[in-house]
């Protein structure tokens, strides 16, 4: 298993950051990860000017699982939205 995991974009396709971003972060340092948002020299999207550098801490247990069930939803959600948008 990885020792760490990014995330990139913290934002959605309009450039607004990820609404349970803070939430997730929260989590993860609760169970034991090291959580840091770093700026990037990049912008390939609006306000997509950072990303999540998340590195598994020393407990046991499933957390880097829940990031990546995590960031399934995200992803599903966006595609609900571009879904619901293309019906407008």
């Amino acid at each position: 298993m990885k020792e760490e995991i990014r995330i990139f974009p913290l934002v959605d396709l309009e450039g607004k950051r990820y609404k349970h971003l803070d939430h997730l972060v929260s989590y993860l340092i609760e169970n034991g990860c090291t959580v840091e948002e770093v700026k990037v020299p990049y912008e390939f999207q609006k306000n997509a000017h950072s990303m999540l550098k998340i590195k598994k801490g020393n407990r046991k247990g499933q957390t880097f699982n829940v990031v990546l069930f995590l960031l399934n939803i995200k992803s599903a959600c966006f595609s609900n939205e571009r879904q619901a948008d293309s019906l407008n």
